[in-house]
């Protein structure tokens, strides 16, 4: 649960990392999200159940009054396949839930939509525990229309995330008797990603995580969280969040420090299938 300010504060308050999932978001109120460092009008976003495609980028978030938020985060890591929208497609970008065939309207879709309606800082630690059972009965219907995954692709995936994206792709040829090409085309096919973006996100999560502990020199953390020195470090964390790691941390970031726990369990393997992963307030 977060309390951010409305009026112009510093871009780097209000964002999130690239995390590479999808999420369902169900909303109380119109935000804004833009990529961070564009100069590009924000995307509104009205109040509704949306849901946001995997992120490659770092996002603003903003809100002209206080906004209740709660979102589903899709299991397993970066998955989700839909005969309405290609993962390609979802990439970077949000839309309705209404758009997609799957998720056609049902009754926990809708006891969400008005809980999340009348919810506020004082009640939504209530609201929480309730939510997350809707979502979990709501999810295990929904999920039973989801077409079926590559078991090679899932294998390809996952040694990925438990090498938190420190590989070397030709690894992947070798270990899956594989071309590049193949690869490839089974990656963008299955979640929509490359697997060099796949590898860039997870080490950049990793990183997000050893960063925390403050007897650490910066060039410690980038080399054990697979950078070559600090400087690659630096080039992939400017890409993502338009300044260094040091003015990065330098400043307060609420939504990044709330996402942190989220990211830690699923580096560590403590994600429930299907969760609930909380309500957070934009005010």
């Amino acid at each position: 649960m977060l309390s951010l300010s409305p009026q112009k504060t510093n871009e780097l308050k209000d964002c999130l990392p690239p995390l590479g999932c999808f999420d369902i978001l169900f909303i109380s109120d119109g935000i804004g999200l833009r990529l961070l460092g564009s100069h590009d009008d924000l995307q509104y976003v009205t109040a509704g159940s949306w849901l946001m495609g995997q992120q490659t980028a770092c996002y603003q978030w903003r809100a002209k009054s206080q906004v209740c938020i709660f979102g589903i985060r899709l299991k397993p890591f970066g998955l989700f396949k839909t005969a309405a929208i290609s993962p390609l497609e979802l990439k970077n970008s949000i839309v309705k839930l209404s758009d997609i065939s799957e998720f056609n309207t049902h009754k926990y879709h809708d006891e969400i939509l008005l809980l999340i309606e009348g919810a506020t800082l004082n009640n939504c630690a209530q609201l929480f525990k309730h939510l997350g059972y809707l979502a979990d009965k709501w999810m295990m219907n929904v999920w039973r229309f989801m077409p079926e995954f590559s078991t090679s692709f899932r294998h390809q995936s996952n040694c990925i995330l438990e090498t938190r994206g420190h590989i070397k792709l030709e690894s992947l040829y070798d270990k899956f008797s594989i071309s590049k090409v193949s690869l490839i085309k089974n990656f963008v096919n299955e979640c929509g990603l490359l697997p060099k973006e796949l590898c860039k996100i997870w080490r950049m999560n990793h990183f997000l995580i050893l960063q925390q502990k403050p007897y650490k020199t910066l060039a410690d953390v980038a080399l054990q969280a697979g950078y070559f020195d600090q400087s690659h470090l630096n080039k992939e964390f400017k890409a993502n969040f338009k300044h260094t790691p040091k003015q990065f941390f330098s400043v307060d970031t609420p939504l990044l420090n709330s996402s942190l726990n989220n990211i830690s369990q699923r580096l560590n393997g403590g994600y429930t299938p299907i969760a609930g992963e909380g309500v957070f307030f934009l005010d």
